[in-house]
């Protein structure tokens, strides 16, 4: 790589997330197919979950899903 085309200094300017609980309920209701029960488990950990199974998103940005086995055809 020519070293002329590498920028000496870049500037970054910081990047700001927020959680988007209501957001998190949707996507769960939207992956289960149905309206979903939202529960608190701590440590900001939150699962949705109706009949067909359940959704868990962590703070951190990761989810799990565990779907009722005949559930989805």
């Amino acid at each position: 790589m020519d070293e002329s085309v590498i920028p000496q200094a870049i500037e970054l300017p910081p990047q700001t997330v927020e959680r988007d609980l209501e957001g998190e309920e949707k996507a769960a209701a939207a992956l289960l197919g149905s309206p979903v029960t939202a529960e608190s488990r701590g440590g900001e950990v939150y699962r949705y979950y109706n009949e067909k199974g359940s959704v868990q998103f962590h703070s951190d940005g990761t989810l799990s899903a565990q779907l009722e086995e005949g559930a989805f055809p």
